[in-house]
Parts: C-alpha cells; structure tokens; sequence
C-alpha cells in the first residue's frame, strides 16, 4: 500500500522479492490525444489544414443528424459510461480518406440535464442531448467540424448551447451555428484546405416552440435563419476572409430514412427565398 503514490517506489519496493526480471523491453505508455487537422493561421485569418495532401482539390464529406438517440444510448452504456466506439469504427476508415469532415451536431452537451437515452421526450417534446464522452466518440471517428444550429438547440436552454460549444472547443472542433455572445458578428468560419478557402455557415429556421426561453437579446446566442443576415454573412465571409466557396448547411428530410434525394429535391424543400451555395470570387 505504500508504494501506490508513485510507480518509481513501487518498482523499487518489490523488486527485493524478485530473482529475475520478465524478458521484455519496456514500454512507456501516454494517454494519446489526437491533434486537430486544422489550426487558426493569424496571417490568413482563417483555419488551415495542418498537412496539405494536394494543391487546389480538396475532398470534402458531409454528415447528417448526430444525436446520440435513446437506442445507441442504451446499447453502449455500460455503469454509466458510454463507449460506442463500434459504431464508428468502418466509417473511421471512409473519413480518413477526406480532406475535411464536417457534421450536423444536432444535439445539446449539457451535464446536469436528462441524456436522451434517459429521457427522450420532456413536457411531450422531443428531447436531445447527449454525454461529453459523445463528442470523444465523433473525435475518433474523424470529425473535423460541426455545425451546430438545429431545432434541439434550446432543449437544455441558455446553458445547453454554453456547455455544448465548451465541450465542442475543448476538444479543438471548428464550429459555427452557435455563440455565447450574442453580439458575434463572424457567423461563418472560413477554412484553407488544401489552397480552397471554403466559408461555413449554419442556420436554423424552428426550435421545437422553445424560443420563448430566450429574451429578445439572448436570441443572438443562436442563427436564426434571415435572409438578410445571411447576405451579409456571405459579403463579409467574402470580403474579410478571401473564400472562394460557400457552404450552406442545410439539414432536410424525415427521421430514419435511408434512401438518397438528388440535389434538385433538397433545393426544392429549402426555406424560402433560401440562396443557394455558389462560387465565392
């Protein structure tokens, strides 16, 4: 027991009981952290990728709802830790192929609030959030990026978007769609990769009939969906970061569905007067 405090001592301590040592070579083991593919550059004023695999291409995938539902939830819980990194483990090998990954993050991060898995539905809606450790999860499975405006974000109120947006940038996520100022003027996040300077934004039109939990200024925390506002988002993406391409996260479509809309469909469906994604020049 005394010599727990440290493996140097314990080492030490019991090496009086032992004739001869086991054969091996010895290995130093560290808790691995995956370092982001993408770093603020000052100079450009905009994230770029850390490895550059090729000049002017870029390939790019684009995930729908991530939203740690009830079932998932229950499947991998084990004494109260979830560890679904099955799940994730083919599709680690799709994303490693991509030159950036971006996801919907369409639920909340918020600890002191039912997970969906525990309660999916409060005062009879739909309730989404999610443990931190999901996040690790996504973090292994290849995500460079979320956007993060959805319908689920007002289901843990105020603090649900504050701690989501933490938990997202403590593990070194690119981000857009959420704020904890209401004020933040630079609703997009402009990205080099591989020499293409791409400009993100993310909207929402509808909150579950949640918005009422905000005061007028506390709206500002999310992106409500305005056609005005996003022409602007789109001339200062353009003018102050130098994007040559635009990308509008749209999520559309009914829940568990499996079968593909061509791109006409998903215009066809989109908010009303909604700009579709064109060159940046």
């Amino acid at each position: 027991m005394i010599f727990r405090n440290k493996k140097a001592n314990l080492a030490e301590g019991l090496a009086k009981y032992e004739k001869e040592p086991p054969g091996y070579k010895k290995r130093t083991r560290t808790v691995s952290e995956t370092a982001p593919r993408y770093v603020y550059d000052k100079e450009e004023n905009c994230y770029r990728n850390t490895e550059v695999r090729s000049e002017n291409t870029a390939r790019l995938m684009c995930v729908g709802d991530l939203m740690c539902e009830e079932k998932m939830y229950k499947a991998y819980n084990f004494d109260d830790k979830f560890l679904p990194y099955g799940i994730f483990y083919y599709v680690k090998k799709v994303f490693a192929e991509a030159d950036f990954v971006i996801g919907n993050l369409e639920t909340t991060i918020c600890e002191e609030a039912p997970y969906t898995g525990e309660e999916y539905k409060i005062n009879g809606k739909y309730h989404c959030n999610a443990p931190a450790s999901y996040l690790d999860i996504l973090k292994y499975a290849g995500f460079d990026m979320f956007a993060l405006s959805n319908n689920h974000n007002l289901d843990c109120g105020a603090l649900g978007i504050g701690e989501t947006i933490e938990e997202v940038e403590k593990r070194k996520f690119l981000h857009t769609g959420l704020y904890t100022d209401p004020n933040e003027k630079d609703r997009y996040v402009v990205v080099n990769i591989n020499g293409i300077k791409v400009a993100f934004l993310s909207y929402s039109t509808w909150f579950n009939r949640n918005l009422n939990r905000l005061t007028e200024k506390g709206q500002g925390l999310l992106n409500i969906y305005d056609i005005e506002k996003v022409k602007e988002n789109i001339t200062a993406a353009k003018g102050r970061r130098g994007g040559r391409i635009l990308s509008l996260y749209i999520c559309t479509g009914a829940s568990t569905e499996n079968t593909s809309i061509s791109s006409e469909t998903a215009s066809g469906v989109r908010p009303k007067n909604w700009p579709l994604p064109e060159p940046i020049t």
